[in-house]
């Protein structure tokens, strides 16, 4: 179906499936297409029959697949998996078909894969994902990495000294060789590059010295699980900082490499850095969060945040709803740039009120919001006497565009107020707006 849609027959798809595919495709559909044409991930989508629907250049990639696999099933015997112990997969055991049976996620199966017209083996890490509407299940996402490379290297690693050293030394990845109690024995050049030590320095450090601390304990426990000798080997985001205290974020792959009696002779970590990407996550997450124009947080924001408080708040809780005055009146005889500067205007006047603590929202061309968990009536007021101080300090400096707006506020003392508390709050603002237009008519 996908693959003969025109461009704009696939945006109004994304669109039209905004909830199952995420924040991207409802603020940018356009944006998402370019992240499915771009991303270094194979994806699948499978009818319910597991049949396929759609795969993205990556997939056909990984796959060694030159021809278009749409609407091919997987009980073809050209599709060949194995698990990581070399036993042939049923095809009832196939992600995709653990995830239409059991109507529930598969995360992280790891299968080799043998690609057409090769011998080479090809390792996958794969995620199957229903998408199920009431209790129908509609279609099956699976997405998939190869990790051949980190595989093989840790095949090899066990294998051979000698072999474990070609790599170590010629690896792009960053390597470092730690004791089981975390004391690091060595590391590769791109380790020294990423993190600005050299590997005298790093030996006199413990592996935790390097770590960002808040990810210690999830790095700690899965340390023990492959030194224990419940996971071969495990994978994890985690954040380094370097020697000039720049964060730095890490794709690592740790595992043990052990003696003729099984006994952990040192860990392994393999570290790519990630740090661009995550920086980019971040940047998407920033836009799909806030509004362009002002900085303040955005519409999609308020209402994902008005529902958690709702559901999940600390009680009692307010809500401040403001309004630009005469914006109409402005765009109309002034022009909109100067309309754009008084939302604008209102937007710094929030800031400075809240200290740049990023709980204002744009919700419309003139609308702003304020949500205030655990704020009870005398507290919004104080909040609401702020706002008109910063508004009026600048008015002060700025002679030629004077902000105006009117306010409303509302406090909820449990969730069962809380579903009119925008209403209420608005109610109020719309009060003060027609007092503020009687004041200039006369």
């Amino acid at each position: 179906m996908y693959d003969e849609m025109t461009r704009e027959e696939l945006i109004h798809e994304l669109e039209r499936h905004k909830n199952k595919l995420g924040t991207c495709a409802l603020n940018n559909p356009t944006l998402c297409l370019c992240i499915y044409d771009a991303i270094q991930t194979g994806v699948i989508v499978h009818d319910s029959n597991a049949a396929i629907l759609f795969s993205n250049t990556k997939a056909q990639e990984i796959l060694g697949r030159d021809l278009p696999i749409r609407g091919k099933g997987l009980a073809a015997p050209e599709w060949i998996f194995f698990d990581e112990s070399g036993i042939r997969i049923e095809p009832d055991d196939y992600p995709v078909n653990r995830a239409i049976s059991g109507q529930r996620p598969i995360n992280d199966m790891v299968i080799n894969y043998r690609r057409p017209q090769s011998d080479e083996p090809c390792w996958l890490r794969v995620n199957a994902i229903p998408l199920i509407n009431g209790e129908h299940l509609e279609q099956v996402v699976v997405s998939f990495v190869d990790i051949t490379a980190e595989i093989t290297a840790t095949i090899r690693l066990r294998e051979s000294e000698e072999s474990f050293r070609a790599i170590f030394e010629n690896a792009v990845m960053g390597i470092i060789i730690v004791h089981r109690g975390g004391q690091i024995v060595t590391a590769n050049a791109t380790i020294e590059n990423m993190l600005g030590y050299t590997v005298e320095e790093l030996k006199s450090l413990h592996l935790w010295d390097i770590s960002f601390p808040e990810d210690y304990e999830l790095d700690r426990e899965l340390l023990l699980d492959i030194i224990e000798g419940r996971r071969q080997y495990y994978q994890v985001e985690k954040r380094y900082v370097s020697q000039s205290g720049v964060l730095i974020w890490g794709m690592l792959t740790a595992s043990t490499v052990r003696d003729e009696t099984g006994a952990p002779r040192f860990i392994v970590n393999m570290i790519e850095d990630i740090s661009a990407s995550k920086f980019a996550e971040q940047q998407l997450h920033y836009l799909n969060t806030h509004d362009s124009m002002t900085g303040l947080r955005n519409r999609a924001w308020f209402d994902e945040e008005l529902n958690r408080l709702h559901y999940g708040g600390t009680f009692p809780a307010s809500i401040i709803t403001i309004d630009l005055d005469g914006l109409k009146q402005t765009n109309d005889s002034r022009g909109h740039k100067v309309g754009d500067a008084l939302i604008i205007g209102v937007a710094t006047i929030l800031r400075e009120a809240f200290h740049d603590q990023d709980r204002a929202a744009r919700i419309g061309g003139d609308e702003f919001a304020v949500l205030l968990p655990a704020t009870d009536e005398a507290a919004v007021s104080a909040m609401q006497e702020r706002i008109r101080e910063c508004q009026d300090r600048f008015n002060e400096t700025r002679h030629e565009l004077h902000v105006y707006f009117s306010i409303g506020t509302a406090t909820a003392h449990s969730s069962a107020q809380f579903a009119g508390l925008p209403k209420e709050a608005d109610k109020r603002m719309y009060a003060e707006k027609a007092l503020h237009k009687r004041l200039r008519e006369k």
